[in-house]
């Protein structure tokens, strides 16, 4: 690959991630709150019998959710009320990492994206201060 065909292919990937991004919550939002509601189930863990398991009904719960029916989505999954506040910072943080490199890459020059790459570079120290790996030294063979 030529340089100016790679740097190309980067910026066009980039865009499409951040695109991404951004439609795919703007289409759980438009779609109604009842569409995953009827149609035949296509779980893994019906698919090999098993009967109760802690993800079922998660997609209708977190769909209910979006459209704040809450004693709707209650009923189909009360877990919907912890993992769907938690994916959705899960989501913001590499949205945010995204946004980061593309607006260093292209837009660091207007006065908008240095403040706008500001804000997320103090969030991402912010958030690298975290580290969960384990500290542990792995003892030798």
């Amino acid at each position: 690959m030529t340089p100016n065909f790679k740097t190309q292919f980067i910026k066009i990937y980039r865009f499409a991630i951040l695109g991404i991004f951004i439609l795919f919550p703007i289409l759980l939002i438009v779609l109604p709150a009842d569409y995953f509601d009827h149609g035949q189930s296509i779980s893994l863990f019906e698919l090999f019998g098993a009967e109760n398991y802690y993800s079922k009904g998660m997609t209708r719960a977190v769909m209910h959710l979006i459209h704040f029916d809450f004693q709707i989505a209650w009923s189909y999954n009360k877990l919907a009320f912890l993992a769907f506040p938690l994916v959705s910072l899960i989501w913001l943080h590499y949205f945010l990492r995204h946004l980061y490199k593309v607006n260093r890459a292209y837009f660091l020059e207007v006065e908008l994206g240095k403040k706008i790459n500001l804000l997320i570079s103090r969030y991402l120290r912010f958030t690298s201060k975290f580290n969960f790996r384990s500290k542990l030294k792995k003892e030798p063979r």
